[in-house]
């Protein structure tokens, strides 16, 4: 099965990628494949709120009663946690799928996770005293990245929920609201939407700012931004700045929630997951 990264040159050579391309459908009541791309390739029955898929092609589905379900690339659900006193799971980041964040904005408290979803860390952020938190990330270390809105700084807080490094002021965020946050290959990148992304490195020196029209949640694997909206699957590679677009399988009103693999896109709808494999 063809890579993502193979996927994206061959398609970006051959001209089926271009910016501000959209995918047509002639009927958004039923599943129409685009046939240039993907053939659908499996579905399982789930009734889900939100999709991740881990590097190893693990996905996992956060369901509408907040239990957390992690299924093997085949689509068999191997393990599942839960905690109903804690609250919605308001963020999810699986990028080491042997250390896997949970966050209950509502009680300000991280979970972590390793590869059997069995709890080996919580880190209370109600203990920093810190206002209005809605933006944290997952450390390499396994402590968490958060902003402060108000010092306007990038804060590390360890597993006994005390701050362990700050960044000086950023400026540059002042005025803005960060949705977002993720450390991806030593750097730490913030999202405010509808203006893109602030790229800083792991002592909060800002790099650069790159605008992107990103809305919601994104990805960033393999030094690519993944981001989907009604016109497809959008991709902007950070080495060389180049933006691609993928068509959606289907119609964007029947898809919940959406995550590119490497080998095909997973689709969560009200009929489950679909996983949909790029055409060799």
């Amino acid at each position: 099965m063809m890579r993502f990264n193979q996927l994206l040159v061959l398609l970006l050579l051959s001209g089926c990628f271009a910016c501000g391309t959209t995918a047509q459908h002639k009927d958004s009541t039923f599943v129409e494949l685009d046939n240039d791309f993907y053939e659908k390739a499996w579905n399982i029955e789930v009734e889900g709120t939100a999709i991740a898929v881990d590097p190893l092609q693990q996905f996992y589905i956060t369901t509408p009663d907040n239990q957390f379900l992690k299924f093997s690339p085949e689509g068999e659900q191997v393990f599942n946690y839960g905690d109903r006193l804690s609250g919605d799971i308001a963020l999810v980041d699986v990028i080491d799928p042997f250390n896997i964040m949970l966050y209950y904005q509502e009680f300000e408290n991280v979970v972590v996770l390793d590869r059997t979803l069995t709890v080996t860390g919580n880190i209370d952020l109600y203990q920093t005293e810190i206002p209005d938190i809605g933006c944290v990330g997952l450390s390499s270390d396994r402590t968490v990245w958060m902003y402060d809105p108000v010092e306007l700084q990038l804060k590390r807080i360890g597993k006994a929920g005390a701050v362990i490094y700050e960044s000086p002021p950023l400026f540059q965020l002042d005025g803005a609201a960060p949705t977002r946050m993720m450390e991806r290959n030593g750097q730490v990148y913030l999202l405010v939407d509808s203006v893109g992304l602030y790229q800083f490195d792991l002592f909060g020196a800002f790099i650069r700012q790159i605008e992107l029209d990103i809305r919601g949640d994104f990805n960033i694997r393999d030094e690519k931004v993944m981001w989907w909206n009604e016109n497809g699957v959008h991709v902007f590679d950070l080495t060389t700045d180049r933006k691609s677009l993928l068509p959606l399988p289907i119609d964007k009103s029947l898809i919940i929630d959406l995550e590119v693999g490497k080998n095909g896109v997973y689709l969560l709808t009200e009929n489950g997951v679909t996983f949909y494999s790029y055409k060799k």
